[in-house]
């Protein structure tokens, strides 16, 4: 079935720079809940890169929104398993922050 294209247009609001700076901190706010909830504790590291992610993600709805749900969350994953990667390789290597170690579980790279 071709996909739904009687989608309103993005307003001009939606991509405003608020609404952006909302998105980016409702992200950062709930990326750092759940590794509080989760591990116990957070690092602002991980609250930048929620932050980022969902902005990311936030524009390429707004810009693609007929997009199905498979696409949407294959997007979100890709988005976000790059981030944690690159971010981890910068604070836990580069850097020496020790923010996570998963060395002891299986596949780890």
């Amino acid at each position: 079935m071709p996909p739904d294209t009687s989608a309103a247009p993005v307003s001009k609001d939606s991509t405003s720079t608020g609404r952006r700076l909302t998105v980016f901190l409702g992200g950062g706010i709930i990326y750092s809940l759940i590794e509080v909830v989760y591990r116990g504790f957070t690092h602002w590291s991980m609250t930048l890169t929620g932050g980022i992610c969902l902005l990311i993600m936030y524009l390429r709805y707004i810009s693609h929104p007929n997009d199905s749900i498979v696409m949407k969350c294959f997007f979100g994953m890709c988005v976000i398993t790059f981030f944690e990667f690159a971010v981890g390789c910068i604070v836990n290597l580069l850097m020496g922050w020790n923010v996570w170690d998963y060395s002891h579980m299986y596949l780890n790279v």
